[in-house]
């Protein structure tokens, strides 16, 4: 196996030199360019742990996810954080880094152990964390001052940094286009009730609904646990009690089940009953009719919580916690405002 010292002999430099071609560092253009050339031909690939020793530098972040062993394991039953991947990927990859994405529960007897892990054994410079629910969160003081960011924290801690979607507002305009639209009897099936997102949402849509000049006069509410099938079942419950015009599903996965449901059963969408989902994945413009949803910008939030973890590697105190303004878009699976 082809050494530093040997590629640097061949192209007539010094390994500190040819170090500083490889690793992007300021040297002559020329000599780059030589450097590289003479590293394909031998075939160089640079030793990752040896350079981590030197730097103290893995030049890797984890990307965790923190499921629950109560409701579905949507890394299985769903596509939905593959967004989350490719937006951090491109955060990463633009400052040369790699990525490790990994999932633990909330009821892992290990966890603390787990995070004491990642900030010792240099594994990785930063982690991203997706904690979901709104449980408690040992892991601040076990990172302690270890670059650490979160997606929709529910804990206003100074020592967290947090990149945030205002669900809120995304569970307002669907109420408020709901009124728009005139329907009466409605429906709303929404995630796990000790989910963060779909508490969020759940807030916004009320604060309309209960307004005194809301059009809604009766609403079922159910919920799923973000799944295809979980939104499918709801449908079934929910028509069993009462037909109604319209269903707001607190993702596109559940509506889509929805829509399944409707179809087996001979309704019309959006005739008969309106459906809108919230995310915008690409699932939403694959089913027919096409649904309306709300965009949560999911790679951008990836893209996001990247760039928030960097300027915490990078030590930078000037920063603010992002926020993300969702927006309504509409399509054929509901009907248009009056």
């Amino acid at each position: 196996m082809s050494t530093l010292k040997d590629v640097a002999s061949l192209a007539g430099v010094s390994p500190a030199t040819a170090s500083l071609a490889l690793n992007g560092k300021p040297v002559n253009e020329d000599t780059r360019r030589l450097v590289m050339d003479c590293a394909k031909q031998l075939n160089y690939v640079a030793n990752k742990i040896g350079k981590t020793l030197i730097t103290g530098k893995s030049n890797t972040i984890l990307l965790l996810l923190l499921n629950s062993t109560k409701y579905a394991n949507l890394v299985v039953d769903t596509t939905f954080f593959y967004y989350y991947i490719e937006g951090v990927l491109e955060a990463a990859g633009e400052r040369g880094y790699s990525l490790v994405f990994d999932v633990r529960n909330w009821e892992d007897a290990d966890l603390d152990d787990y995070f004491y892990a990642k900030v010792h054994d240099k594994s990785v410079d930063g982690i991203i964390i997706i904690p979901q629910f709104t449980r408690p969160y040992p892991f601040i003081d076990v990172l302690g001052d270890f670059p650490y960011v979160v997606l929709n924290s529910h804990l206003s801690d100074v020592r967290t940094a947090s990149f945030n979607v205002d669900n809120h507002l995304g569970g307002k305009v669907i109420a408020e286009y709901m009124g728009r639209c005139g329907f009466k009897d409605i429906a709303f099936i929404n995630g796990p009730a000790e989910h963060y997102d779909a508490m969020e949402r759940r807030r916004g849509f009320f604060d309309v609904i209960e307004n005194s000049d809301s059009t809604v006069k009766a609403i079922i509410e159910g919920h799923g646990d973000w799944t295809i099938r979980s939104g499918y079942e709801a449908a079934e419950t929910i028509f069993k009690k009462k037909k109604v015009e319209a269903i707001f599903c607190g993702n596109d996965f559940m509506a889509s089940g929805v829509l399944r449901y409707l179809s087996e059963n001979g309704y019309r969408v959006p005739d008969d009953v309106s459906i809108i989902g919230y995310d915008n994945i690409g699932l939403s413009r694959a089913i027919y009719p096409r649904l309306s949803t709300v965009d949560g910008y999911l790679s951008e939030i990836g893209k996001g919580l990247g760039n928030l973890l960097f300027a915490k590697i990078g030590k930078e105190n000037d920063f603010e916690n992002p926020v993300l303004k969702p927006r309504l878009v509409i399509r054929e699976s509901s009907k248009p405002i009056k």
